[in-house]
């Protein structure tokens, strides 16, 4: 999904409608952030996690990130996958 798609779909619900993503294990945290970030695409298979992994190479892709809550685990886990609710 690209920006100008979000935008789209974002307009069928009112503008007061509360966005959040995806909790770690369960729940949704809400959006704190939306920010530029740069991931490698498609860097995990693993069903339980997403597929696209945070990175700082000059290969990178740049994305729109929804960031919800920065966890501290053995390293910093950003979530960026997108939910909307009304």
């Amino acid at each position: 999904m690209n920006v100008a798609e979000l935008i789209e779909k974002l307009k069928n619900f009112p503008p007061e409608s509360r966005v959040v993503v995806e909790g770690y294990e369960e729940g949704y945290d809400d959006v704190k952030e939306v920010k530029v970030i740069s991931v490698r695409l498609n860097a995990y298979e693993e069903e339980w996690r997403g597929p696209h992994k945070k990175s700082k190479s000059v290969k990178a892709k740049k994305v729109v990130g929804l960031i919800g809550r920065e966890r501290n685990f053995t390293k910093k886990i950003l979530r960026s996958q997108i939910v909307t609710t009304s």
